[in-house]
């Protein structure tokens, strides 16, 4: 006799997308430059970075997963339009993403602290199912290399109407 077979699907992790995918906003590609200065300078740790971002994420996460969650390949309006939806709507988020960059010293504008953020954050997934966002050292490590090669570049002039006494020091860095 033949015995009935149970076919029992494979238990599969939720699966964490781990790639930087820089921001198209560009005073976020601004801070993103000013953070990888720091770590590159050695004012900072990828490891605190991940830590001191990845709580924000969480955070801004847990108030509205819906809004958090978009495809980083969509087009420069679809990313304009989800920037300015957050914006409007998640003031705990927000409020989270702009204490975490300046706890790393680095003080902005909301705009560009969420759209840096999302830049750095990848999403974890179970299936088609979003279970929560993370920045992590990788991505924080893709963000570096992806600097260290050119890849990642401030746009020419985006300095020049700082008025800070170390904007002559910044721009050198930024620009060697």
């Amino acid at each position: 006799a033949l015995e009935a077979r149970r076919f029992e699907a494979p238990q599969l992790e939720p699966t964490v997308r781990r790639s930087f995918s820089p921001p198209t906003l560009p005073a976020a590609k601004q801070l993103l430059l000013a953070l990888l200065c720091l770590i590159t300078a050695g004012e900072l740790t990828v490891e605190d970075v991940a830590t001191q971002l990845n709580a924000a994420v969480a955070t801004a996460f847990a108030g509205r997963p819906n809004l958090w969650c978009f495809s980083s390949d969509d087009d420069e309006a679809g990313q304009a339009a989800w920037l300015a939806g957050i914006l409007e709507v998640e003031r705990q988020g927000v409020a989270a993403t702009v204490a975490a960059w300046q706890a790393l010293r680095l003080p902005t504008a909301a705009s560009a602290a969420v759209a840096a953020l999302r830049s750095l954050a990848s999403p974890i997934q179970d299936g088609a199912r979003h279970l929560g966002l993370e920045v992590n050292e990788d991505t924080v490590l893709q963000a570096l290399q992806a600097y260290r090669n050119g890849w990642l570049q401030p746009q020419e002039g985006a300095f020049d109407t700082m008025q800070r006494p170390e904007a002559p020091k910044l721009r050198a860095e930024l620009f060697q």
